[in-house]
């Protein structure tokens, strides 16, 4: 029987010799090399986040050095390995994977790479509401077994960007954003993700906890040491975990509830986790994205109020060098170069977020409006006197 624990461990470098240790450690405590050998796997599929082409100090992408390490681990143990996504972006795949640095994890021949971008493509049936059928990568299928390497950041749609949003990647280049356009309120958003997850997701997951992002994620937002490795099958729970040590208890979204429902999700106890004695169960001082307090405002104030809640895009015109991604990620068609300018229109704005995690110069930030700011002031005394029982 497979170990099922969530296994944390302390790292705060991206040293290749103390990485390679430390996720052989992990390794070892899941068991996962016995899980190989006993399903005769041959071949494993390395889904990294990879949003764009950033910097690794930026810590928008799974770090180049972490899913190296993996995946030179798995290829000296005999495994064929592949390292594949579908960026946000409007990079070819091969440029963003070599601006990324990706390159030497091909060079070395301890992998080679998935376009999840080409066709052919799988279609699969999810129990949704909206939507039935949809496509996905076939590279999957080349694969006997999936290992998906997250990157520990915030998102404005769903809190947390880790082990089950990184799975959204598996679903080919533009079809992202009409997915962004038929789930534009964020409760059906997330719901969208877990029914994904009921119907597809990864044997295992190694989450990149070391250099992560707290703030406005999943791009622009503020890079961290939060000094993490986890390992484990449950990607749920891994999630549910690392909100709690966020400040955030997952039982009380939505779509955790979900999940719940459909018997995806139970709560994450002492018994589920392998942790250091010396663990510190919250990280300090750490920074929600400005658009998830609406989702928090929801539980506290009457629904008429929530009406009067808003957040929206801000572009910096200083910033901005007209490249027009932004323009072309857009679901709703809400934004245009008008001149010298990118102007959005708010009537049709959804603030999916989708425009800010395309900026490559991190020019448009989530902003409140003045209802959302007075109450966030509220929010903000509260973090303050959470984060002091913090680490």
């Amino acid at each position: 029987m497979k170990n099922t624990k969530i296994v944390f461990l302390k790292q705060n470098n991206y040293y290749k010799q103390e990485l390679e240790k430390k996720i052989r450690h992990i390794f070892k405590k899941t068991e996962l090399f016995n899980e190989l050998k006993e399903k005769k796997v041959h071949s494993i599929l390395l889904k990294p986040n990879l949003l764009g082409i950033y910097s690794p100090e930026l810590a928008v992408d799974t770090h180049p050095i972490f899913v190296e390490t993996v995946a030179m681990i798995l290829k000296k143990n005999g495994y064929i390995v592949g390292v594949g996504d579908s960026s946000a972006s409007f990079y070819k795949m091969e440029r963003l994977f070599t601006e990324s640095g990706y390159a030497p994890i091909f060079e070395k021949k301890y992998a080679v790479m998935e376009n999840f971008e080409l066709e052919p493509f799988t279609e699969i049936t999810l129990e949704n509401q909206k939507i039935k059928k949809i496509m996905i990568a076939g590279a999957l299928k080349k694969y006997d077994y999936v290992i998906s390497l997250p990157k520990l950041k915030t998102h404005n749609i769903s809190l947390i960007t880790c082990a089950l949003k990184n799975y959204y990647g598996i679903i080919p280049g533009i079809r992202k954003t009409q997915y962004h356009h038929i789930f534009h309120r964020f409760k059906d958003f997330n719901r969208f993700l877990i029914d994904l997850y009921a119907k597809i997701r990864p044997d295992f997951y190694l989450v990149d906890g070391i250099l992560g992002m707290d703030g406005d994620g999943p791009a622009g937002g503020n890079p961290r040491h939060l000094d993490l490795m986890i390992g484990g099958r449950d990607g749920l729970k891994i999630d549910g975990y690392l909100l709690k040590m966020m400040g955030v208890n997952a039982e009380k979204l939505d779509y955790f509830q979900y999940a719940e429902k459909k018997g995806l999700y139970s709560s994450v106890g002492r018994n589920d986790l392998d942790i250091p004695f010396d663990f510190d169960f919250m990280f300090k001082d750490f920074k929600l994205p400005i658009a998830s307090r609406l989702s928090m405002f929801t539980n506290i104030l009457p629904k008429f109020m929530f009406g009067f809640l808003r957040v929206k895009p801000i572009i910096d015109k200083k910033k901005c060098i007209l490249c027009q991604a932004c323009i072309k990620k857009c679901p709703e068609k809400a934004m245009k170069l008008t001149g010298k300018m990118v102007k959005i229109d708010y009537n049709k704005c959804i603030a999916c977020g989708c425009c800010k995690e395309v900026c490559p110069v991190d020019a448009i930030h989530i902003k409140g409006n003045i209802p959302m700011k007075v109450l966030s002031i509220g929010r903000n005394i509260y973090e303050k006197i959470r984060s002091k029982k913090g680490k």
